[in-house]
């Protein structure tokens, strides 16, 4: 078994685990261990202008000129309305969002930790994990590798699932229960603008979609997802493309996009989570949790991969200030990660109030 030594050892390399390590890198000696040997497909989501200041300060931002990522225009909304509202982004100081191709943004970011020299230990899970009085044992195992490393500090960046943080005693608490259910076809428009609408048992969204490819110009590949509680979603026994789509068309301000859908391309994926949770603790002395490994939020805050960024970067502002060993590190940043929540909550409450849904 191979041994080696780092400042340290990042378990994910989604967006929170390489926004960490891109900031960190320049100080720090990283190892980023992912257990996947690709980055894989994901639901697309609009990115915020905000994201821009971060990859910007990481010299990041040439990566979303990439073809794959599509201009947001901005959003018609029928929240809470029988009219449409458009919310845009033509007078934000950031600039207009994207729509990510999600799988293609994190190989790039894979990618970059590569060519920037940081060591990435993909199709490589960590297996063993023992604290001492000032550093951490860690064993990862892969097809290729059997290595032990002593490391000062451990990011849990493994998503919603927070491997390691529950691994290291804190505890996953669920606050609701939605759930996802989506579709991609091709739709018959070019408008690059997301629809968003509720209804009594959920709320519903469609966007253009950016991981999906049309061989027609004229055809736009689209993402429509139905975020209610599993229960309400498996009661409606939508089995295949046809039975969504019918749901989705007695939908306020859905009905036009459902008639210019070529059922031929429509494809049903299977329910993803879509709740809102949070860790108990998001760290602890030696170990921090980022990104959906801290809590997850319900996307109708779009603030999901922003989060990911922000909470990464807050760390490692963190860390560069007051160092890996710094023993109110915890509590600072557990004191900043619980800010996050309350606004998170305030921010949710703020536009189920009035819908037709309640929160």
């Amino acid at each position: 078994m191979a041994e080696r030594k780092s400042d340290i050892v990042i378990v994910g390399a989604g967006i929170a685990g390489c926004i960490a390590a891109f900031a960190l890198h320049p100080h720090y000696q990283v190892i980023v261990v992912d257990k996947l040997a690709a980055a894989k497909d994901k639901v697309g989501e609009c990115l915020p202008p905000a994201a821009s200041r971060i990859l910007k300060k990481l010299n990041l931002l040439h990566l979303l000129q990439s073809p794959e990522h599509l201009t947001c225009h901005g959003m018609i909304s029928f929240w809470g309305s029988e009219s449409p509202t458009i919310v845009d982004n033509v007078k934000n100081p950031d600039g207009l969002g994207w729509h990510i191709h999600r799988q293609h943004f994190e190989q790039q970011l894979r990618d970059q930790l590569v060519l920037r020299g940081i060591p990435l230990l993909s199709s490589t899970k960590l297996t063993d994990v023992v604290q001492t009085q000032s550093s951490w044992q860690v064993r990862v195992e892969g097809c290729d590798t059997d290595m032990s490393i002593t490391t000062t500090l451990l990011i849990d960046a493994t998503g919603r699932a927070c491997h390691l943080a529950r691994r290291l005693g804190a505890k996953l608490q669920q606050f609701d229960k939605q759930m996802a259910l989506w579709l991609t076809a091709e739709v018959a428009t070019t408008k690059q603008f997301a629809v968003i609408s509720d209804e009594e048992n959920g709320w519903w969204y469609s966007a253009p979609s950016a991981a999906c490819s049309s061989l027609d110009p004229n055809m736009q590949p689209r993402v429509f997802s139905w975020q209610a509680c599993a229960d309400a979603i498996k009661k409606c026994n939508i089995t295949n493309a046809q039975d969504f789509l019918a749901k989705v068309k007695q939908v306020r301000g859905f009905n036009t996009l459902v008639d210019l859908v070529n059922i031929e391309t429509a494809h049903l994926h299977p329910m993803v989570s879509a709740n809102s949770a949070r860790l108990d603790s998001c760290a602890a002395k030696g170990w921090y949790a980022v990104g959906d490994a801290s809590m997850s939020f319900d996307p109708l805050s779009s603030q999901g991969m922003l989060h990911a960024m922000t909470s990464s970067m807050q760390l490692a502002d963190m860390l560069l200030l007051h160092g890996t060993d710094y023993k109110h590190g915890a509590k600072l940043y557990q004191s900043q990660m619980d800010r996050v929540w309350m606004r998170y909550l305030e921010h949710r409450q703020h536009f189920y109030e009035g819908s037709k849904l309640i929160g």
